[in-house]
Parts: C-alpha cells; structure tokens; sequence
C-alpha cells in the first residue's frame, strides 16, 4: 500500500536549518522509491499534477495485481468459481449490511459462520450422507444443490416476498402466483403488478436461485463472474418466452455463493 503525501521543500525564511532540509530530502527520496515501485504494477498510470489525493486511487492497481495473481493461482474449477462468485460486484454487499432487527438485517453467529464458510470454501462439517442418498462433503456444497430440504422452498418465498414487498413500498401495488395468464400449460410466474409500468403492460417477474458449484453450473462458473445467473436467467426467458409478447417479463436470477 503506497500512501502519499506531498512534501514543501521551499524554504520560509532564513531560520530554516539544514537539518530540516536533510529531513526532506530524506523524505522525497523515500516518496520517489515508493513511487517508483507502486508504477512498476501493470496498469499503474500516474496522472499529471497535482497527485491524487484519495487512498483508493493508490490502492486500485496493488489490489487488482494481488487479485489476478490469486485467481491464477487457483486450479481447481470449484476454487475458482468460488472465488469469481466471491469476488464478483456486490456479491459481498450483505458484510456491509447494517444489522438493523426491524428490517430484517441482523444475522445470527451460526448464520454468519455457514455464510462465510461457503463464500470463502472452508468445511463446514464432517461428511455425512444427506436424506436425498447422495454424499455430502465437509464443504456442505450438498445442501445447495439437494432436492429434499424444506430450505428450498423457504429461500424461494423468501426472495419473492421481497420482490413483492420493494414494489409496493416503491407504490406499486402487485401479486404473487397470478393464475391465468398462460391458459394453455398452466405456468405461473411468481408474482405481477397491478398497475402498468411501461408501453402499458404490466411487470412479471419469476425468482430463481441456483448453485454456482453444482456439478453442471461449475465450469460455467468457473468461466466468469455472473454466468449461470445469466445461463438460469436465460432459461426462464424461454420458459415464459409466450408472456414477453404481452407482459414485460423479468427474470430473477441469484447465485447462492455470487451475484
């Protein structure tokens, strides 16, 4: 971390003594050591004068640098798409989170600790076989991708409540499971608006939620930030692509461990 500061050489009258000048001079070889060094990183780019004056400007190349270097050293797909998941845009906004109780932002110790042994690949527990039959690992990846916890359906409603909730506290009144839109399979989205929202038609929306290690989402994962939430986004498209004539649709797509 390179941390800057601007030194004044010129002298204010004749009582500067020499060794205050010694000490500046001290001072501007270190500054241009350091900086010397902090324009060795690969994109480093010193604008001209006057010197920034914000830390984040002299972090960003440093941190980038360490970031590239961490990303290539993990060889294992599931590392690395831990890491993409982790790493992506606001996939870490709940650690800034304030735990306010009355907006149902205060987590427990225990959910903490599950949460951030997911998000950074760290085990969980002893391996175990999960009611489903399959063989659950240390990592507890198994429990995001089993098709028999009562989690499951608890984390979907979750998420469409608050889907439902934002826009009515935005004015917008809405539904959820609206019946009869598609007449022919009978599919229901998760939830609509009441009111038109653009070109008079009204705002459908379907919640998603997939695993970003699961066995056939991981080399997906591993490729970018954000792919199987766009591959799970895509497929609901498809899935309700006769409503997107009519209706505007939105998918709802979130990564367990990513954006």
């Amino acid at each position: 971390m390179l941390v800057v500061r601007r030194y004044n050489n010129n002298t204010q009258g004749s009582d500067v003594n020499s060794d205050d000048n010694n000490n500046n001079n001290d001072d501007d070889e270190m500054f241009d050591v350091y900086l010397a060094k902090w324009q060795s990183i690969p994109g480093a780019v010193l604008p001209s004068d006057p010197l920034p004056t914000k830390q984040s400007f002299w972090d960003s190349p440093g941190i980038t640098q360490a970031r590239q270097q961490v990303e290539e050293s993990k060889s294992d797909v599931t590392q690395k798409a831990q890491f993409l998941a982790a790493s992506a845009p606001h996939s870490g906004d709940w650690l800034l989170t304030l735990p306010v109780v009355s907006c149902r932002l205060k987590l427990d110790d225990e959910t903490v600790r599950v949460t951030a042994a997911l998000r950074l690949g760290l085990n969980l527990g002893a391996p175990h076989t999960c009611r489903c039959g399959a063989t659950a690992d240390a990592l507890g990846q198994d429990s995001l991708v089993c098709k028999q916890p009562a989690s499951r359906i608890a984390r979907h409603q979750h998420l469409n409540d608050l889907m439902t909730r934002a826009l009515v506290s935005a004015g917008v009144p809405a539904t959820k499971e609206p019946v009869g839109l598609i007449r022919r399979d009978g599919k229901r989205p998760d939830g609509m608006t009441q009111i038109p929202l653009r070109s008079r038609k009204l705002l459908v929306w379907d919640v998603t939620v997939v695993s970003t290690t699961a066995e056939s989402y991981v080399d997906a994962a591993a490729h970018g930030r954000g792919e199987v939430a766009e591959m799970a986004a895509t497929r609901k498209c498809q899935k309700y692509s006769e409503l997107s004539t009519a209706q505007l649709l939105l998918p709802v797509a979130v990564e367990t461990t990513g954006p």
